[in-house]
């Protein structure tokens, strides 16, 4: 256990915090630390790190312990140790398994500083604690909504990487072995890559695609809906309206050489095989938590953007990014598995 020193030298940060009273706040911050990493509450500090000390008998002591049962649920260990001549009152917490409220709010560290974890935020906070993934929560949702010839598409498409699934197979066995079927209903994933009209249950999950001049002068726009198969082939084909492609005649013809080598070559302004890796990527990882944008494609006569809602997965920083061998972090590894097969 580190000392009240070597905690005072190191100063408040993720998993320390100092507090001169016991109060709302404290409750606040110990509902955080068990949401983030875990951490160190000493009572009877002031931000600068100097012990004023902590007044308390035994009987505050126990009321403390009553407020953080009654009011959070968790049973932190607490200690009171002494400093400089005064007495300290110390709080440590582990990170919590479930999500910790604190009177119907949830908190979190980040950096140094307690902060309410915001409504758009919430969702995402809590799949992730739970250990499970957007894509994979059942939705109310029948099989009846799916659409059967994107579904058997995908098994003849999939055949040579996944010979376990047979076009010949009921729907819901299809689903079971692709693991998207939860408790007899499909699963986010599922409404998404088969459903018929997904945009029902997810608004946001489409393609606004356009082609644009300038950055002000837009020429064509477009929005995508329907599944993420549908959408995928719709912004490839919007792609072939939006590009330059010109014809290239082979130069040289060998004696032997069949009628494919008299054929002309497409030479698009961008590969098309890049550009569907990269539509593909925008919609396998964006953020579905986030229900204020969607995918956005540019076309620019001398450049292509594509954007999709989400930042960093959360335990991921840019530094780490930045280097040769980074983790693989998966925001919605269930159909990300399925549309793996879509790049080959």
């Amino acid at each position: 256990m580190d000392s009240l020193i070597e905690l005072f030298q190191s100063g408040e940060s993720e998993t320390l915090e100092f507090k001169e009273t016991w109060g709302e706040a404290t409750l606040k911050t110990i509902a955080a630390f068990a949401n983030t990493r875990g951490g160190i509450l000493l009572v009877g500090v002031d931000n600068r790190g100097q012990a004023t000390g902590w007044q308390g008998a035994d009987r505050e002591l126990q009321a403390i312990v009553n407020q953080i049962a009654d009011g959070l649920r968790i049973q932190p260990q607490i200690t009171v140790e002494s400093l400089e001549g005064h007495p300290v009152l110390r709080v440590q917490g582990t990170p919590s398994a479930v999500p910790i409220a604190y009177q119907g709010r949830y908190y979190r560290r980040v950096g140094n500083t307690t902060r309410e974890i915001s409504l758009d935020e919430l969702g995402r906070f809590f799949v992730a604690r739970l250990g499970v993934k957007w894509d994979g929560i059942p939705e109310a949702c029948s099989l009846e909504e799916l659409d059967e010839e994107t579904l058997r598409r995908f098994v003849q498409m999939a055949q040579a990487r996944l010979p376990y699934l047979s076009a010949q197979e009921p729907t819901e066995s299809l689903l079971r072995k692709l693991e998207l079927l939860e408790d007899g209903r499909p699963t986010r994933g599922a409404m998404l890559l088969f459903g018929v009209n997904p945009q029902r249950y997810f608004l946001m999950a489409e393609i606004h695609m356009g082609r644009f001049k300038d950055g002000i002068t837009i020429v064509d726009d477009k929005l995508l809906k329907g599944n993420l198969f549908q959408q995928l082939d719709g912004a490839m084909q919007t792609f072939r309206q939006y590009l330059q492609v010109r014809y290239e005649m082979p130069k040289e013809i060998g004696e032997r050489a069949g009628a494919e080598a008299l054929q002309r070559r497409e030479i698009w302004d961008y590969p098309l095989e890049a550009l569907r890796e990269a539509v593909i990527n925008a919609l396998i990882h964006r953020d579905y938590f986030q229900t204020s944008g969607d995918i956005q494609i540019r076309v620019y006569d001398d450049r292509v953007m594509i954007s999709n809602p989400g930042g960093l997965p959360e335990d991921m920083t840019v530094e780490e990014l930045k280097r040769e061998f980074h983790r693989s972090v998966l925001r919605n590894r269930r159909h990300l598995s399925c549309h793996e097969n879509l790049l080959r």
